[in-house]
């Protein structure tokens, strides 16, 4: 029986060897775990910084593109306005040149007209008069 005590000792030897190694094992990965957890939240915070600041980046930009949008977009209107206004002005002063220019003519035509009734008058005054 002495062999098979040897054996069940050796046995429980390699058991506990292999437990204290599972052990050893064990805690060495819970280590390298926790190590390679730490690296990670580290490089993602770096990520997430690197992102955000790349997001204010392109923000910032995009309010100097709003702002310049907006301001060209102001300077056109004042431009089409002013040029309204110009137009405006130009067809009320043509308006009044053509509305003078009309009723010149106009009584031009009334002159001429009461002259040549007036002419008329006289051929017919003179027609009248001449002997047969």
């Amino acid at each position: 029986m002495s062999k098979l005590k040897q054996l069940d000792d050796v046995v429980s030897d390699s058991i506990l060897s292999s437990s204290k190694a599972l052990e050893v094992v064990k805690r060495d990965l819970e280590l390298g775990l926790v190590e390679s957890f730490e690296k990670f939240e580290d490089f993602y915070g770096s990520i997430k910084e690197d992102f955000t600041f790349e997001k204010n980046a392109i923000d910032m930009k995009i309010k100097q593109n709003t702002d310049k949008v907006t301001a060209f977009s102001f300077d056109i209107r004042n431009k089409i306005a002013k040029a309204t206004l110009g137009f405006e002005m130009k067809n009320n002063i043509l308006q009044d040149k053509l509305t003078q220019q009309s009723q010149s003519v106009s009584k031009r035509l009334n002159i001429l007209e009461s002259e040549i009734k007036t002419d008329l008058n006289k051929l017919r005054s003179a027609i009248k008069r001449k002997p047969n």
